[in-house]
């Protein structure tokens, strides 16, 4: 076969012939392919460039003499070699594959640096890596790649404090110099979600100049008549894709919001550090610009912040961001909470994870467990009803079909379903706050920290029973807390076949059990470390 040229053509999906489509992704392209020419030496022929990747679902041969029988063509697969540390399973096979096509969908999504997609941009995004931070962190020894970005942005700093849309790029290129003003505010999540995983106090040192840098950016923008932060230069979202927050005004309120809690971020870091003038100038800014946001775009009889300075429209998203960050009144807090929840699902995929953390922060586990699991449009259901071995972009069977942003529902089935958060930086403490789906029959995951394996399965033995057995690694302790409703109330809770709660609970607590008492609807205990089988009767 000696100078015989193959043409390897590659695509996500497939045109009606049959044959590779002439695009990446979603995108038109005709040149997403490589040619190989055969030396004819016998054995093997290789092609495996050292310095691209191709990305796809198929790929189509052409130009080879004969037919290609089955086992001639092999594929070489490049990644990271993150090693995988977490774990989740339970009796829901449909959930099963969800996990499942999040963790291949990221672990395509890592190649020397984290990025948005494989095969369109093969770019590293703020706000891509601080959404994909979650199953990251929770499912992979990822914090070294989670600081290559932090640190990748730092060094890619503007002298006005903003970042490029993304780094490393040719930002000095007209053609790359876009800028997304609220993904640069992601810088300080996803650096606040890396201290929160690890409790490393370096991590903020390191990184305290660049994030402080870019807040000072921002100030120096702020109205003098308004007090809030104008829109400016760049491209901005606030949610994605194909989003229905209004834009219309000077002001948006998503830009507004993320700012605030940057600010805190900011402040909280510096009280960490020591820098006790600087916590407290930042955290007076935070709330000057708390009030503006109130005054200027706030809706106090629906109790609801407008998208923007020139809409009265009251997006889901918008407000679910605003909640879980506690941004707005707190006498006002249920009725919005109220209002949100009650809200048609409208958020995609940046603005979802705060809708659902909302939810399952706020009791109301049940709906954030529908919109998470339900197979029909929208959700990520969807996708897997639909065959998705890998995330889509968004709800839609119309852009990237690989996006490791539309992941986090991985780690919320090991963050709600199992119950396994943190409950200090470093996860020096943890709590413990299962969800028990009422169409499941048993749930279990772990998840690997700074201090060891915290590992959680629950299981019904009876109607109204629940068997639960915790692992918690030697140094930390933690909080279970139960659901006791007044409409199902725990009647009788065990702990190694011991009865601490209930009629004929004993005065003698186990050992590692430190406390037991019922909080509102909650029957919380406090666990040293060890191994606990924990018996629920309802």
């Amino acid at each position: 076969m000696a100078g015989v040229t193959v043409r390897l053509r590659y695509a996500e999906t497939l045109d009606g012939d049959g044959r590779v489509l002439h695009q990446v992704c979603n995108e038109t392209s005709h040149h997403y392919y490589d040619l190989y020419t055969m030396h004819g030496r016998g054995g093997i022929e290789y092609w495996q460039p050292d310095f691209s990747f191709k990305a796809f679902r198929y790929v189509e041969v052409t130009g080879y003499p004969q037919p290609i029988e089955e086992g001639q063509l092999r594929i070489c697969s490049a990644g990271t070699a993150m090693a995988r540390t977490g774990h989740f399973r339970c009796s829901s096979d449909f959930l099963n594959k969800l996990y499942d096509v999040c963790l291949q969908t990221q672990h395509n999504n890592v190649l020397g640096q984290v990025v948005d997609c494989p095969h369109r941009e093969q770019a590293q995004y703020l706000a891509d890596t601080d959404l994909q931070a979650e199953t990251l962190l929770y499912n992979f020894d990822a914090y070294p790649v989670l600081d290559k970005t932090l640190q990748d942005f730092a060094d890619g700093q503007l002298e006005d404090g903003s970042f490029p849309f993304v780094f490393p790029s040719n930002y000095e290129h007209p053609d790359f110099f876009i800028q997304i003003p609220e993904w640069d505010l992601h810088y300080a999540t996803l650096l606040w979600k890396l201290y929160q995983f690890s409790g490393d106090t370096e991590l903020l040192s390191r990184y305290y100049e660049p994030l402080r840098v870019m807040i000072e950016g921002y100030l120096s923008l702020v109205s003098p008549a308004t007090g809030l932060i104008p829109v400016g230069r760049g491209w901005h979202i606030s949610d994605w894709p194909y989003p229905t927050v209004e834009h219309e005004g000077e002001y948006l309120t998503v830009q507004q919001i993320k700012a605030w809690q940057a600010l805190r971020i900011l402040s909280e870091a510096a009280a960490l550090l020591n820098r006790a003038d600087d916590s407290a100038a930042y955290a007076a800014h935070a709330q000057k610009l708390q009030v503006s946001v109130l005054n200027g775009l706030y809706d106090g009889s629906g109790k609801l912040l407008h998208d923007s300075s020139g809409t009265t429209a009251t997006h889901q998203g918008v407000n679910a961001l605003a909640l879980y960050a506690g941004l707005l009144p707190t006498k006002d807090r249920e009725a919005a909470l109220k209002a949100v929840a009650g809200k048609p699902w409208e958020s995609k995929t940046v603005l979802s994870l705060p809708l659902l953390r909302l939810l399952y922060e706020e009791g109301l586990q049940d709906q954030a467990y529908h919109l998470l699991s339900k197979p029909d449009y929208p959700g990520w259901g969807y996708m897997i009803a639909q065959g998705a071995e890998t995330m889509w972009e968004g709800w839609d069977d119309i852009e990237s079909h690989c996006h490791a942003w539309n992941g986090y529902p991985a780690r919320l089935l090991q963050e709600y379903v199992c119950g396994i958060q943190s409950g200090a930086p470093g996860f020096a403490t943890a709590r413990i706050r299962p969800f028990f789906a009422p169409d499941l029959d048993f749930a279990e995951a772990s998840v690997s920290t700074v201090r060891g394996k915290i590992a959680v399965r629950w299981e019904r033995v009876s109607e109204a029973g629940i068997r639960m057995r915790l692992e918690l690694p030697c140094t930390m302790s933690a909080t279970a807390a139960l659901a006791s409703p007044s409409s199902r109330p725990i009647t009788s809770l065990l702990v190694d076949g011991v009865e601490i709660w209930g009629g004929s609970a004993s005065s003698c607590m186990p050992d590692g059990i430190v406390r037991c008492e019922r909080d509102d609807s909650m029957l919380e205990l406090e666990l040293l470390s060890g191994r606990y089988e924990l018996t629920v009767r309802y």
